[in-house]
């Protein structure tokens, strides 16, 4: 999920130079992003007509990019999302913490870790996870 977050705020922010592709792709695939979700649920009826044109049309014609970008920075939506997208790292983070403890105390998964010759002791513990 963090990493999702992270390349849709980047696919509206970043330039085509680093992206590789057209920037803001997503909007013009009609694709609803947690940024985008969060600038709709608080912007005026005007600019939530702006961003369903983008969505609908699948182009930047009558609204420009900059102005998504504004309503977008407005709102604090892209700081929101990047805010998000650091929670569920660190609940992946604290997910895999159980696994570090595991891997110290010479258990995982609630067995013992047995002694196999050329394996290191991390390897044993994702053996039994896996």
């Amino acid at each position: 999920m963090a990493f999702q977050i992270v390349d849709d705020v980047l696919d509206l922010t970043a330039s085509q130079n680093v992206l590789g592709k057209p920037v803001a792709s997503d909007l013009r695939e009609g694709k609803v992003t947690m940024a985008v979700i969060h600038a709709l649920e608080r912007c005026t009826a005007q600019e939530r007509k702006s961003i369903e044109t983008v969505l609908q049309e699948r182009a930047f014609e009558g609204v420009t990019h900059r102005e998504i970008i504004a309503i977008l920075e407005r709102y604090g939506s892209l700081e929101a999302a990047n805010a998000r997208a650091m929670q569920y790292a660190t609940l992946a983070r604290n997910a895999f913490a159980v696994f570090r403890t595991a891997r110290l105390s010479g258990r995982c998964c609630g067995r013992r870790n047995s002694l196999s010759p050329g394996r290191s002791e991390e390897d044993r513990c994702w053996s039994l996870v896996g």
